[in-house]
């Protein structure tokens, strides 16, 4: 029965790809650590792991850290043009409109 459990074989057959890393088992017998790599064919791994959980999280995190480096810088400063003064709306001024309603 041992030897039975030893030769089973597992489904994860093809990488997968976060980012632009791929992760997938080294061999598709049981005990086979995951690779992590920049390559499909997953050769010269970054990292290697007993658990898929582990490298599919390593592998987000490296995306997350490359879309943050590549997000543009936002300005939160808010030019004003200069000479021109802002305007009091609740001036008691009238303004006739077209129609010679007065406000």
């Amino acid at each position: 029965m041992s030897e039975e459990n030893n030769n089973l074989k597992r489904t994860h057959k093809a990488p997968y790809k976060v980012g632009k890393l791929y992760f997938g088992r080294s061999a598709p017998t049981r005990g086979a650590v995951w690779l992590v790599s920049a390559n499909m064919d997953l050769s010269n791994p970054v990292a290697e792991y007993e658990i898929g959980k582990m490298a599919r999280a390593h592998c987000e995190e490296a995306r997350d850290a490359a879309r943050i480096t590549q997000a543009p810088a936002v300005s939160a400063e808010v030019s004003i043009p200069s000479g021109e003064e802002f305007t009091d709306i609740l001036s008691d001024d009238t303004v006739d409109y077209e129609g010679g309603i007065e406000l």
